[in-house]
């Protein structure tokens, strides 16, 4: 399969050949799928670092389904998100972190970006977000802890090192240190 060959310029045309093809008139593709091929192709765009593609398929996700829930839509909300930031454009960035937190309340993805956000653009506390990050995917404590501009704030750190997270299989608590 070219998408884990890591052949991305190809894996995108398949993507966008699927997308084209499961338009939202089409009575039998849902929305699952749509945001599915979307996502394939916004990390395949992530990977080759294009941003005219990029541009494109944000501007391909105004125009699909209305219905944006999920995992696949959150991660193409939190790409955006990121291709966003980096552009300086830290609003949009933002919006786009909060789509992708409504898209999927399970993922931590979009609140460690707000948490980032938060603490290098608004100027505001992060740790709420980062907390949130961590209780929903703890192997973000990893990239929180280890990102070289977070590690100039070791409070944060030790706060989060602190948090205690409850395993639902077991009914258990487990720190996270």
């Amino acid at each position: 399969m070219v998408y884990k060959d890591g052949d991305y310029l190809k894996a995108l045309e398949l993507s966008v050949n699927a997308l084209k093809k499961c338009n939202t008139d089409n009575k039998f593709i849902d929305d699952f799928y749509w945001w599915c091929f979307l996502s394939y192709a916004v990390y395949c765009a992530h990977m080759l670092k294009n941003n005219r593609i990029m541009s494109k398929l944000i501007s391909i996700s105004k125009n699909g389904f209305e219905s944006c829930d999920g995992h696949y839509a959150s991660y193409c909300f939190c790409r955006f998100s990121h291709f966003m930031y980096l552009n300086g454009e830290y609003e949009r960035a933002t919006d786009y972190a909060e789509k992708a937190m409504k898209a999927d309340s399970t993922s931590g993805e979009p609140h460690y970006l707000l948490g980032y956000y938060n603490l290098f653009i608004n100027d505001m506390d992060p740790l709420n977000h980062f907390k949130e990050a961590v209780i929903k995917d703890p192997s973000l404590l990893n990239r929180i802890v280890n990102h070289p501009s977070i590690q100039n704030f070791p409070s944060i750190i030790n706060d989060l090192r602190r948090l205690e997270i409850v395993d639902f299989n077991d009914g258990s608590n487990h720190s996270v240190e």
